[in-house]
């Protein structure tokens, strides 16, 4: 695994080391001892999976307040997405500011997103599944959304499919 700073203070994009064959790859997209290496200490409470049907679909921006804070683990598993970052953490150097990586299948890495960010993605494909893996459980009285429409957060399509909670000014 190789871990490569983002622009956003905690932020890491990592890019996972295959093994190929002709059968394929094998890689790991999560090892424990590799993050403490990097200095963060992050334990998986909840796994979850996002399936996206059409391209343009957005969710975001999403977080969660304390005591449920989270700090997450986030790949596209199929397909392609705009996955962006906000830093919502006031004592922050990178506060109010975000950043973007497109994460695919083909290309096979992830972002660690630290707590008190905010995190959203664009779907830039039909039928894309992103897998999350998180530090806290799901608290609906925690979780916060702050609109995309706030920010020029560079979404790279028009939106095609938003629920309602995530339209909003």
């Amino acid at each position: 695994m190789k871990f490569i700073k983002g622009n956003l203070d905690g932020v890491y994009l990592i890019e996972l080391e295959h093994s190929r064959d002709h059968r394929g790859s094998f890689a790991r997209n999560f090892c424990i001892e590799e993050f403490k290496k990097q200095g963060i200490d992050i334990q998986i409470s909840q796994c979850s999976i996002s399936y996206n049907k059409k391209s343009g679909t957005f969710r975001g921006m999403h977080y969660q307040i304390p005591p449920y804070q989270e700090k997450k683990i986030v790949s596209c598993v199929k397909g392609a997405i705009w996955d962006i970052v906000l830093d919502l953490r006031e004592n922050s150097a990178t506060y109010g500011k975000w950043e973007s990586h497109i994460l695919s299948d083909a290309l096979i890495c992830s972002i660690y997103i630290p707590e008190g960010c905010a995190h959203g993605f664009q779907s830039l494909s039909d039928d894309v599944i992103v897998h999350y893996m998180m530090s806290a459980p799901y608290s609906k009285e925690h979780s916060k959304k702050i609109s995309y429409k706030k920010f020029n957060i560079g979404l790279t399509m028009p939106i095609t499919a938003i629920s309602d909670g995530d339209n909003y000014e």
